[in-house]
């Protein structure tokens, strides 16, 4: 099954977007803040959605400490 990592602090915009991920026979993975963003993109999931305005670590660095590691 392919693996979707979901990085959105809004419910409002991740439950839909994860229920119809689900839905299509997605496995998805939903955080809420940058550091757990990183964190779970480390263990390679097939697809990252990445939000850039989230809590604690920004979506941009996120994605430059993963392509560091």
């Amino acid at each position: 099954m392919t693996k979707v990592l979901l990085a959105e602090d809004d419910p409002a915009i991740s439950e839909p977007l994860a229920r119809a991920l689900r839905r299509e026979g997605y496995e998805v993975d939903v955080v809420t803040d940058g550091e757990s963003a990183l964190a779970q993109a480390l263990l390679a999931p097939d697809l990252v959605v990445l939000d850039l305005g989230l809590p604690k670590m920004d979506g941009i660095s996120v994605l430059e400490q993963w392509r560091r590691a």
